[in-house]
């Protein structure tokens, strides 16, 4: 399975499309949390044991119905608190575009940003 740390999650999800009903117990309760788009929305949550470089362990974890392709397990921040990360270079179009405007060429020096990666 693979799993993806997000810092920037306060509730660990995992997928009901990757497990089985036996690999985790309906703990009955639910747990409200905010997506990305903004929108909330009602979880079950589940008793599921992990086992994995980040963290091992019984946990409560959100079930939803999809993760983002590949992703088994989005451990947010109440499983984990060290992130694991990976530095990239990005440039965007605004910085291309006004680079491009001042020299006529290309942008050289690029902002850094720290993205997650998914963990095997």
């Amino acid at each position: 399975m693979k799993i993806l740390r997000d810092t920037g999650a306060l509730q660990s999800l995992v997928s009901s499309n990757v497990l089985t009903n036996d690999d985790y117990v309906i703990t009955g309760e639910r747990r409200l949390i905010r997506g990305i788009t903004g929108d909330v929305v009602s979880v079950p949550l589940v008793e599921l044991t992990v086992e994995c470089q980040l963290c091992t362990g019984t946990y409560l974890c959100g079930l939803v119905s999809t993760l983002p392709v590949g992703i088994a397990l989005l451990v947010g921040n109440d499983l984990c608190s060290d992130p694991v990360v990976a530095e990239v270079n990005v440039v965007t179009r605004s910085m291309t575009a006004a680079k491009a405007n001042t020299t006529g060429r290309k942008p050289h020096l690029i902002h850094r940003v720290k993205i997650f990666r998914p963990m095997k």
